[in-house]
């Protein structure tokens, strides 16, 4: 089926054809320059956000465009066309950011209509109280979430078609000629205008990601990665795990979890620098837990209907939870997009991985403007911009993160062997000892049947008294690695280091308590081993 409207795109490409695309010498052609941001006069946060932007990314002020906006997240569509649209086409007009023949009639929905030749905006970003979605009531009266001729969109993805006006109509979805175009250069043709938003729950957040991601940038994102399959639907579950084997090629250790079952507090997560799952209406247990900290420029997806139904709410849908979490990057939905409209997880970590920013990777792996999605990020934004040997170079002067140690090792491991590159992770750990690392090399060593190797690796953890919540899981798999080469008095040491210290969430508690008591019968202790009954009968009296 097909779900896009119809458009004359043979109409588009024959204007530029026929009408002259050339620019005066004074435009701007660096990246920074070409970044227009759209500001709602009505509100402090919005123009506060975009100073700071492009104070942050040099991006020069005359570039702030403004209007005055309703304050509300969700619109009716005729106020959208008369406080958003129109007048931005005016303005995007007189200053001359688009070379194009304004029709004097209007459609009937009364846009302004025009016929565009070119135009220079590389990005246009919109920012905090910039209304988010738009509808008809009429239409949502009549139709239903499944009806995929409904007149309703995000702010975002209508404004990125634009300067297709005189062509599209607001029911349904417009097909995105940069989709899988693989051309850097694409959107100066094609008449898109490439959208991302700088939006949240407070500016604290919206500014903590902006500074994040240039810092990311700079310096290399850092961590682990997170796939959860296991959704409804066989697409996809395929988006999902094709992502999850790009990223392990880009030498990042990844969890995959492939059940029914949702990541949750009984799985590692650890410095979570990419995740991406689906399929739950809203975010959940861990993900609304302010104690687990994304790292510095994450960026994480979660596929699910509606999920960025209001960023505004800190516990409510996908985006704003995420966010508040340390994203500093992420996508959704502002109605039901389908699946098939949805933005490609794969496709977007494939643009990424090639060095491209989000803004980019969004716009390649986006089939469908004038829909359902955002994306809340630094548009600029380029994760891998830094190589593995830059951010090794980078660490050896004083910038220390222990987890591009895992990365170094799962190069190591492909380019020399693994002997070699266990050598080198074990002369990394006696520097800058790391948890994450630990496991994985001593887990090699034990598959090995190196035991007295791996008993040395994990010993200087037996050491340490205060664990964060996030290091539980690491501790606990420690224990177990420690229990298969032979040190139990050693792993039951840990489980008495992180049982009965805190108030944990209920279901790592009992992985925990259960992990544990078979450790305090094997050795003995039957002290510690009627404490964990007595606590798991409390737990779970069934």
């Amino acid at each position: 089926m097909n779900h896009f409207k119809k458009k004359g795109f043979l109409g588009l490409a024959l204007i530029i054809l026929f009408t002259s695309s050339g620019y005066g010498s004074d435009w701007d052609d660096s990246p920074t320059g070409q970044v227009y941001v759209l500001v709602n006069l009505l509100s402090k946060d919005s123009q506060e956000i975009a100073k700071y932007y492009t104070t942050q990314r040099g991006i020069p002020k005359s570039n702030i465009l403004g209007l005055e906006m309703s304050l509300e997240e969700e619109i009716p569509i005729e106020e959208y066309v008369q406080t958003i649209h129109n007048p931005l086409l005016e303005m995007l007009l007189e200053k001359e950011l688009v070379q194009g023949v304004v029709d004097s009639k209007v459609d009937k929905w009364g846009r302004k209509k025009m016929s565009v030749a070119t135009h220079r905006i590389a990005y246009l970003v919109t920012t905090k109280d910039v209304p988010l979605k738009f509808s008809s009531v009429i239409e949502k009266e009549k139709a239903n979430d499944n009806s995929i001729e409904k007149m309703e969109a995000s702010v975002d993805s209508e404004l990125s078609a634009i300067l297709f006006n005189y062509y599209s109509s607001f029911i349904g979805a417009i097909e995105n000629p940069l989709f899988q175009n693989r051309s850097l250069d694409a959107w100066r043709y094609s008449h898109i205008i490439r959208m991302s938003r700088l939006d949240g729950p407070s500016v604290k957040t919206i500014k903590r990601l902006i500074k994040d991601s240039i810092y990311a940038e700079n310096y290399g994102l850092r961590g682990r990665a997170y796939f959860d399959l296991g959704g409804p639907y066989k697409p996809g579950n395929e988006w999902l795990l094709e992502a999850s084997v790009l990223v392990e090629g880009a030498y990042y250790e990844v969890d995959l979890e492939n059940t029914k079952n949702l990541i949750d507090y009984t799985h590692r997560l650890d410095a979570p620098a990419i995740y991406m799952g689906w399929y739950s209406r809203i975010a959940y247990q861990q993900w609304q837990n302010s104690l687990l900290k994304a790292p510095v420029g994450a960026i994480a997806y979660h596929l699910h209907s509606f999920s960025a139904k209001t960023i505004r709410a800190k516990k409510k849908a996908w985006v704003a939870p995420l966010l508040e979490k340390g994203y500093a990057a992420t996508f959704g939905y502002v109605y039901e997009p389908f699946l098939n409209l949805t933005v490609r997880p794969d496709l977007f970590i494939e643009s990424l991985l090639k060095d491209r920013s989000i803004g980019e990777a969004y716009a390649y792996a986006n089939p469908a403007l004038s829909w359902q999605s955002i994306l809340i990020g630094d548009p600029l934004y380029r994760p891998f911009k830094l190589s593995l040997n830059d951010q090794l170079k980078m660490n050896e002067e004083g910038v220390s993160d222990n987890y591009i140690y895992l990365n170094e090792y799962y190069k190591n491991k492909e380019l020399l062997d693994e002997d070699e590159a266990l050598a080198i992770a074990r002369r990394r750990l006696f520097k800058s000892p790391n948890m994450a690392l630990m496991i994985t090399v001593a887990r090699a060593l034990v598959v090995k049947e190196e035991f007295s190797s791996a008993i040395r690796t994990l010993k200087p953890v037996t050491f340490v008294n205060d664990f964060q919540l996030e290091d539980l899981l690491l501790v606990d798999e420690i224990a177990q690695l420690l229990l298969k080469a032979g040190e139990k008095k050693l792993a039951l040491k840990l489980y008495k280091k992180i049982l009965f210290k805190n108030k944990l969430p209920k279901a790592l508690e009992i992985k925990l308590l259960d992990h544990g008591l078979s450790l305090a019968y094997s050795n003995g202790d039957l002290k510690f081993s009627s404490m964990i009954n007595k606590r798991i009968l409390e737990l779970k009296p069934e």
